[in-house]
């Protein structure tokens, strides 16, 4: 049917009783009435990809406060609802009851502005063990190295037994 089996309102009565909570929501152009002629052809055309002038031609009010295709597709993809009042719509604000956060991209339940972020260092690897005679140069190779949080950005050096010499 027209209503899929997960949906949160099925019968009747719920669908109603949501429109006429919500309706001023549904009123897309803003010209002050929900309208199925404007503000449902709007929303149906955005649904099927329509945008720029082919998404508002011969579809806003006359009367309409938000005309433009891209005030009205901001406002169908961003929602009507702010809860908390961050610029973000509650339909894609992860947080919608916390204004500093709205989008938790690592998917821990916790807020991008959040999340502390921990460098685990590299495991470098200079190469087989070598030994030289003075004045001699030898060559370090790193790109046995890895970082299991990232890339490496930087290879330094540090001599830590044997005579002193000079890393470069």
């Amino acid at each position: 049917g027209a209503i899929a089996g997960d949906a949160t309102r099925s019968t009747g009565s719920e669908i109603e009783s949501y429109l006429q909570t919500n309706g001023v929501y549904l009123d897309v152009d803003e010209d002050g009435t929900t309208d199925a002629l404007t503000d449902g052809l709007l929303l149906l055309r955005h649904l099927f990809g329509f945008s720029g002038q082919t998404l508002i031609e011969g579809a806003v009010s006359a009367t309409a406060s938000r005309a433009s295709a891209s005030e009205i597709g901001s406002y169908i993809d961003v929602g009507p609802i702010d809860t908390d009042g961050d610029g973000t719509g509650d339909l894609t604000d992860a947080f919608p009851l916390d204004a500093t956060e709205y989008v938790d991209t690592d998917g821990d339940g916790v807020g991008d502005n959040s999340d502390t972020i921990t460098n685990v260092p590299p495991n470098a690897n200079a190469g087989e063990d070598q030994s030289a005679s003075e004045q001699v140069i030898v060559t370090l190779d790193g790109s046995a190295s890895n970082d299991s949080d990232g890339t490496i950005k930087t290879v330094t050096w540090t001599q830590t037994t044997g005579n002193s010499v000079l890393l470069d």
